[in-house]
C-alpha cells in the first residue's frame, strides 16, 4: 500500500496541474524548494 500524500489533490499556487503531474524543473519552483534555499543560506551564514 502507498503513502497517503497531497501530490495528488494540490495544486501549487501559480500552476493549473496538480503536484504529482509537474516536472522537475516545475517542482523547483515549489514554495519547499524556496524554503530549503532561503534555509541554506542562513546555514551558511551562521557556520562560515
Amino acid at each position: 500500500m502507498g503513502k497517503l500524500t497531497y501530490g495528488p489533490v494540490f495544486i501549487p499556487k501559480g500552476f493549473d496541474r496538480v503536484m504529482n503531474d509537474l516536472t522537475e524543473e516545475e517542482m523547483e519552483v515549489t514554495h519547499r524548494q524556496k524554503a530549503w534555499k532561503e534555509l541554506l543560506e542562513k546555514f551558511k551564514d551562521v557556520i562560515v
